[in-house]
């Protein structure tokens, strides 16, 4: 199943509007705050990865209040090391 992950930054009083309004969005699986470069990590999965990439990512950049989103393509998902 293809995974994206979408780091995003925003501005500081958008983030919990930025958040419902991400989760209304058809194949959201997370949306996580975090410290950092960046200020969300959402994570996206489907079936078909040039939607996810082309469809979902735009709708993503389309809410008010984000200022830039990079995107990264999970290749492979490792097990976790501690099974």
């Amino acid at each position: 199943m293809p995974m994206i992950y979408a780091l995003i930054n925003a501005k500081a009083r958008d983030i919990e509007d930025i958040m419902e309004k991400i989760y209304t969005i058809p194949h959201i699986a997370e949306v996580n705050i975090v410290t950092g470069t960046y200020d969300l990590v959402v994570e996206l999965k489907g079936d078909d990865l040039e939607e996810l990439l082309g469809g979902v990512t735009k709708r993503i950049q389309s809410i008010p209040g984000i200022n830039r989103i990079d995107t990264l393509i999970c290749m492979r998902e490792a097990a976790p090391i501690w099974l």
